[in-house]
């Protein structure tokens, strides 16, 4: 038995012992809490028991909670599968956009770069590449900038890899996904929406008295009634799937509208579900604020609908006793510029110590020995201090956030210090916030209900 490998979470209502190797979750008093510190500061259970002499009581719990450790997992994750196939590119199929929202990251859509839209020849030669470098690609996502601006460019790309697959150099077609602002749709788009995209995300930050603040045209206007106007037709006029993805702001706080309030809004006037991400001005400190602000009372008064997706994937990791994902940049996720130049994600795009190649020239994929440290199959989280981390298997997601610094536009070995304090206390709170469920029937009844469906 491994104590380091225990981690213990107390609040003012419950004490729970987390252990990491099998995910087990134990909800236990004060008094046992007590006794696994000192177990774990004297790392012996006689020195443990000089302060607790409830032998009988330690090893009961310990025994029931970790009695076997063949369900334990290496903390060295591995990306298994092989390069020759890709999950997804993300496409910046445009270098423009006709907003110009205000807090938005990649410079009104340009990258700090200049303006302009993918050509045709570009276009081409970017299906010709992912056609001979790889297996398979399984989802191409046109983005921006503003997608939608060059629908001259989806439609190369989608018609080439058509011909692809009918000529049998592939079998089977990617998934084609747009990333839109929802204001630019004419019949010529509609058509070719429903001929070829399975999938839609709609930027909108809720209610029109906060999106029209924040989501505008250069002239100042509101996009709020362009947008929905475009939900109500792709819902209307095609079988595509759409989403939502709303940024979170201090308009929002100061107009007091939380997380749920967004997704309350967008279920109740459109119907569909989404993900509200926080604007990266915003601190850390306010995700850590979000999770605290969950409690029994919520839950029981939301039914769990209105959860944020982290809490989802925590869960699912620790049902099925596996580990969240950390986005596999570069060995399954790419991303490719409108002059062709490839990057590890999206969010770097125009930062020029990122570039990892051309796709009609040298690249990471064809001469990797050029691209350190992409010249391999990374896993980031080989690290030491991951590796021993008590939270190695739920903390997941985008490896830029963890692993990238800024001031040096480099991706580094270990991971940004206060991004991981806030994280664990997340993922802490996130633990609690399932013990609570647990321990109230009807709602742990629900919670099931919510899995299986």
């Amino acid at each position: 038995m491994n104590l380091e490998k225990i981690h213990l979470i107390k609040s003012k209502d419950m004490c729970l012992s987390y252990y990491y190797p099998t995910a087990d979750i134990r909800v236990i008093n004060k008094e046992t809490y007590d006794i696994l510190s000192a177990l774990k500061e004297y790392k012996d259970i006689h020195e443990a028991l000089e302060l607790y002499r409830d032998e009988e009581q330690v090893v009961s719990l310990i025994r029931s909670i970790y009695a076997s450790n063949k369900g334990e997992h290496s903390t060295n994750i591995q990306n298994g599968n092989k390069r020759k196939v890709i999950r997804r590119i993300t496409l910046h199929i445009s270098n423009d956009c006709n907003l110009r929202c205000k807090y938005c990251f990649g410079g009104g859509g340009s990258y700090n770069q200049e303006r302009n839209l993918m050509t045709e020849q570009t276009a081409i030669e970017f299906v010709d590449f992912c056609v001979e470098q790889f297996e398979r690609v399984e989802k191409i996502v046109f983005f921006g900038g503003e997608p939608m601006l060059n629908l001259k460019g989806m439609e190369i790309v989608c018609n080439r890899f058509k011909y692809y697959k009918e000529e049998g150099k592939i079998d089977i077609l990617p998934n084609f996904v747009i990333i839109t602002n929802g204001t630019i749709l004419t019949d010529r788009m509609l058509a070719f929406i429903k001929r070829n995209i399975s999938a839609m995300t709609i930027s909108i930050d809720g209610p029109k008295e906060i999106n029209d603040i924040q989501r505008i045209y250069k002239n100042g206007k509101g996009s709020y009634e362009r947008i929905a106007h475009f939900i109500h037709t792709i819902q209307e006029k095609t079988n595509v799937k759409i989403q939502y993805e709303a940024t979170y702001t201090q308009l929002h706080i100061d107009h007091n509208y939380s997380h749920e309030d967004i997704s309350k809004f967008m279920d109740q006037t459109f119907g569909i579900e989404g993900v509200v991400v926080n604007d990266q001005e915003l601190s850390l400190q306010l995700l850590l604020d979000l999770w605290n602000s969950i409690d029994l009372e919520y839950l029981k008064r939301t039914e769990l609908k209105y959860l944020p997706k982290d809490f989802w994937l925590l869960l699912h990791a620790i049902v099925h006793n596996t580990s969240t994902n950390i986005c596999p940049v570069i060995d399954q996720y790419l991303a490719v510029s409108t002059d062709g130049t490839i990057y590890a994600c999206h969010t770097i795009n125009g930062i020029k110590e990122c570039k990892l190649g051309s796709i009609d020239g040298y690249n990471v994929y064809n001469y990797p020995e050029l691209y350190k440290p992409f010249d391999h199959e990374i896993d980031f989280r080989s690290n030491e201090k991951c590796e021993k981390c008590w939270a190695q298997r739920l903390c997941g997601g985008c490896t830029v956030h963890r692993f990238f610094n800024h001031k040096i536009n480099q991706f580094e070995a270990y991971p940004n210090e206060d991004f991981c304090k806030i994280t664990l206390l997340c993922i802490e709170q996130i633990l609690l916030i399932i013990a609570s469920i647990r321990k109230d029937p009807q709602l742990w009844s629900l919670l099931i209900q919510k899995m299986n469906n």
